[in-house]
């Protein structure tokens, strides 16, 4: 495994996420916690029946980093290359959030 994987977007169904997750100290259960502890804070905004309704979570991998969001349901890409919202980046090392981010597009 090279450098080249730290760089690329990573999700989970890839076999390349497990072989870079077994070398990060924080796994990605524990990092969606991480995210679901410091969602109101950092987005001001609570998570409802309706909310989850329309959104899909999404955790992928780059940089030693996780980077998790929810995506519209309504976005047909799915969950590989979605438009995402409420990102937050969280250091695959230290489970230490990096980074909030409105919104992203991982490629």
């Amino acid at each position: 495994m090279g450098c080249e994987n730290h760089n690329k977007v990573i999700y989970p169904e890839d076999p390349k996420f497990q072989e870079l997750e077994s070398g990060f100290l924080i796994k990605k259960e524990d990092a969606v916690k991480i995210y679901d502890k410091a969602f109101y804070d950092a987005f001001h905004i609570k998570k409802d029946s309706n909310f989850y309704k329309y959104q899909n979570l999404v955790v992928y991998t780059r940089n030693k980093s996780y980077y998790i969001g929810y995506a519209t349901v309504l976005d047909k890409r799915g969950n590989r290359n979605p438009h995402l919202a409420y990102v937050m980046n969280i250091s695959a090392n230290t489970g230490e959030l990096v980074k909030k981010i409105k919104y992203e597009k991982p490629n």
